[in-house]
Formats: C-alpha cells, sequence, structure tokens
C-alpha cells in the first residue's frame, strides 16, 4: 500500500487509544503489591509518572511520548491508588531526561524486553512468514505489535516497524515468485498473462472481462460465460499449479488479480505481476466453470 502510513496514521499508531475499557483497566493498571513497592520508591511527583509507564507497557507494549493522553479513567485509577494529583503526571512528562533515565528500570520491573537487533532480527523473521498470508502493511503492522506485545519486547518505532514490513513483503513477492518460477519460463506465456491487461475492442481490458460476472442465465450470457472459459483454457490456466504455496498466499494473490485496476497491476514489477496474473487465470477458470 503506498505511502502507508499516512502522517495522520503515523500519529495515531503512536498515541494512546481515545479511550480504555474496563477489563483492560482492571487488567492492566491495578497495581500489585510489588508494583505498588516499585512505584513508591521513586520520589514525589515521579511516582505516578513511573506508574503510568509500568502500566502502558504492559497494556500496550510501548509508551506514547505525550503521557498526558493517557485516558482519564486510567488515569483517575492510578492516582486514586497512589493518592497522587493527577498534575504530577505534567511535571513529570515534562522532565524527558528524567523520563529516558527512568525508564528501563520501569521495562524491567513490567518484564519487558527492549527491542533490540537481536529482537529486530527475529520479528524479520517471524513476518517474512507472516507476509505470505497477509499483504497489507496495516496488517502485518498490528500482528507483528501483538507479536512483540506476547513476547514482552517493547515496540520498536513506527520506522522501523516499517522497515522491517516492507522487508517481508518483498521477501514474500520474491518467494512467490521462486516458487512459480517453472511455470512462468517461457516467454510466450507471459506475453500471454501480460497480454490480460491490454484493451479490448470494447475499451475494456481482458482482465476486467473475465472478472465481470453473468447478469443472468439467459443464453446471452451462457455464451459469453464459454468464451470466457474458452479463452482462460488457452491461456493455459487448467495446467497451473499452486499447490506449493500456503493457501493463504493464493488467496492474497487472487484477491490482488480481482481488485486492483488494470493500470496499477501493470506498474507491479513483473515478478509480483506475472504470480498475480498466474494465480488469477487459475483463479478463473473455476469460477468461470461454476458460475
Amino acid at each position: 500500500m503506498p505511502g502507508w502510513p499516512s502522517t495522520s496514521e503515523r500519529r495515531t499508531l503512536d498515541a494512546f487509544p481515545g479511550q480504555i475499557g474496563p477489563e483492560d483497566l482492571e487488567e492492566h493498571f491495578k497495581l500489585s503489591p510489588a508494583d505498588m513497592r516499585f512505584v513508591l520508591g521513586h520520589r514525589g511527583d515521579g511516582r505516578l509518572g513511573v506508574a503510568v509507564v509500568v502500566c502502558t507497557l504492559r497494556w500496550l507494549g510501548f509508551v506514547p511520548e505525550n503521557l498526558g493522553e493517557l485516558p482519564e479513567p486510567a488515569l483517575l485509577s492510578l492516582c486514586d491508588q497512589l493518592q497522587a494529583d493527577p498534575r504530577d503526571l505534567g511535571s513529570y512528562g515534562a522532565r524527558a531526561q528524567t523520563r529516558t533515565g527512568q525508564f528501563p528500570a520501569a521495562r524491567g520491573h513490567a518484564e519487558f524486553r527492549a527491542f533490540d537487533d537481536g529482537e529486530s532480527a527475529q520479528l524479520a523473521r517471524w513476518l517474512t512468514i507472516r507476509a505470505m498470508e497477509h499483504e497489507r502493511p496495516k496488517a502485518l503492522f498490528t500482528l507483528a505489535c501483538e507479536q512483540l506485545r506476547c513476547r514482552q519486547v517493547v515496540r520498536g518505532s513506527v520506522d522501523q516497524l516499517g522497515r522491517l514490513i516492507g522487508a517481508a513483503r518483498e521477501q514474500a513477492h520474491q518467494a512467490t515468485f521462486d516458487a512459480l518460477a517453472s511455470q512462468l519460463a517461457e516467454r510466450d506465456r507471459r506475453d500471454r498473462l501480460d497480454g490480460l491487461l491490454r484493451p479490448r475492442a470494447d475499451g475494456t481490458t481482458w482482465i476486467e472481462w473475465l472478472r465481470t460476472p453473468a447478469r443472468d442465465n439467459q443464453p446471452i450470457e451462457i455464451v459469453r460465460q464459454l468464451e470466457k472459459f474458452t479463452y482462460v483454457t488457452d491461456l493455459g490456466a487448467g495446467s497451473v499449479d499452486l499447490s506449493m504455496l500456503p493457501p493463504a498466499r493464493v488467496r492474497v494473490l487472487a484477491n490482488e488479480g480481482r481488485g486492483r485496476p488494470a493500470w496499477e497491476r501493470a506498474r507491479l514489477a513483473a515478478s509480483r505481476r506475472l504470480a498475480v496474473l498466474l494465480a488469477f487465470c487459475a483463479h478463473s477458470l473455476v469460477s468461470v466453470a461454476t458460475s
């Protein structure tokens, strides 16, 4: 998805959610005796800030820059437990050096690990597998955040995760092409697949014609469906083998073939474009035969 994330999406991904549910409030913002001992070991108005950091890590897996955007129910709950003034959070949040210096201890108390090079490499390998199943960067970002939080690793920055997601998607595209390479070796077949993106006499492209469903079961529509069946059969759709790909990857390819406009598909790298068109042919043969 070009341009992901947008500026507004980036702000959302780096910020607190607008609200917190009662279950999250109870699970993540109720201080245990050990939490109280740790928090009370800090001075004055720093106690509330440290408590927010610990609880937010457990809730979100990272700590947003603006602590003042913590949902009010969570803030009031911590203030009630610590007998603190909500304004203390503003004082703590303004002292960046204090926050930075205290974060490692707060992270350790919350039992989270730093997102270091080793964790980044492990997430990259995990994302490459997931990218075979999910194409959208936003979906992969959500999955990566859930994975890190489950493993109790502090979430990296949006830029860090974005780079890993981009690399994982490219590796998934290359792995897909490599798996299908033997079926795309012939120049004639590649040219005929690319022909799906060229215009017909009526101004539509062949791929748009193929994906247009029959309007009814009248004879003229039946004839059109037979024409489509003959067309994709001549393209060799019946011999396409996708069995070496995970089923989820086949669905990704089929969805890309159905969903993208022809001009957008034509601009894809050849390795990705041809894999999508090959899968689309196989899917079209089944679709036309059963419609």
